[in-house]
């Protein structure tokens, strides 16, 4: 795989600067794959307290390891996480922090959450989630990333539905700043076995850097059918 460092050398500036489609040579020896038998271990662990219906104390472990020989590329990890939340009738947030060891990467994770559920009537719904994330990398630096998702949806007749949903992601890591955005429309129809689901997506994406900026614009149509036998 051949991919754009972001962000690119002053070098590599220079020739995209001059022509947008640069053609890259590569010249490359490649070893056979290993092939070897090692028996793997995976753990899965979580726990929460809640305290008086509200208030939410909990922590998760992801832990994998194997007895592979040293020239087969295969993961190690020790995932750990711990967080706090409140819950309140149509609000949840809260805040978590998670540290993360594998032998193919490593960081350290602030997140923080609300999330916000109205059920406007007995036909329509709207919710609202936000999330902020804070990276750190050893050696390698800080990331950040804001999200934010709304939907509403309403039952216009009893085989029916619309929903409208949308939202946002903002990144920034080593300089280089990337934007994302998504909205789609549509409809549901079920009768029986069988349903019917059609709509339009759009998805834009801006990435900026010192030197350079790419835009991207998605248009789709879809429609699915399904039907159970």
């Amino acid at each position: 795989e051949v991919q754009l460092l972001v962000p690119p050398s002053s070098h590599l500036q220079t020739l995209l600067q001059t022509n947008d489609n640069l053609s890259v040579s590569v010249t490359y020896q490649s070893d056979s794959l290993n092939s070897a038998d090692f028996d793997s271990l995976t753990a899965n662990v979580q726990i929460r307290l809640d305290l008086f219906g509200k208030y939410g104390i909990y922590g998760r472990m992801n832990w994998m390891d194997n007895d592979a020989p040293p020239q087969v590329l295969t993961q190690t990890l020790t995932d750990l996480v711990g967080g706090v939340d409140y819950n309140w009738r149509w609000l949840r947030a809260g805040v978590e922090y998670e540290d993360y060891d594998s032998n193919f990467s490593q960081y350290q994770a602030l997140r923080l959450y609300q999330n916000f559920d109205f059920r406007l009537d007995d036909r329509s719904s709207l919710s609202l989630d936000f999330s902020e994330t804070f990276y750190h990398y050893p050696g390698n630096g800080d990331q950040t990333q804001y999200q934010l998702l709304t939907r509403y949806s309403v039952q216009l007749w009893s085989t029916v539905a619309c929903y409208v949903q949308g939202g946002c992601s903002e990144q920034e890591v080593l300089g280089t700043e990337q934007f994302q955005g998504s909205a789609q429309a549509g409809l549901s129809w079920s009768r029986g076995k069988l349903s019917v689901r059609t709509g339009y997506e759009y998805n834009t994406q801006s990435t900026t850097s010192t030197s350079w900026t790419e835009e991207r614009e998605k248009n789709r149509l879809f429609a699915y059918l399904k039907r159970t036998f």
